[in-house]
């Protein structure tokens, strides 16, 4: 079993997660695994594109502002900066 395929394997394991979990997980996969069929690269890239659309923003910008709560930085309380993140992402 190659890299990819272990980390496949890694993925389908996640599939209880939330979709923001699984499209980290599923992000660093491809980012980090160099050697992959073009098939599996168009399998990956659909299915980081069905979970990006599968985040909920409250429940994204509630996480974040968990992380700097813990960092000692103030809460994002405009909504609208998150969806600046999702224009450049798209």
């Amino acid at each position: 079993m190659n890299t990819l395929e272990k980390r496949a394997n890694i993925y389908e394991d996640t599939q209880s997660f939330s979709p923001i979990v699984q499209f980290n997980i599923l992000y660093n996969t491809l980012y980090n695994t160099r050697t992959f069929t073009k098939e599996q690269l168009i399998k990956g890239l659909y299915t980081l594109a069905n979970l990006y659309e599968e985040i909920d923003i409250n429940t994204l910008l509630k996480i974040i502002n968990e992380d700097r709560s813990v960092a000692g930085f103030t809460e994002i309380t405009d909504i609208s900066l998150i969806h600046i993140v999702e224009i450049q992402w798209n």
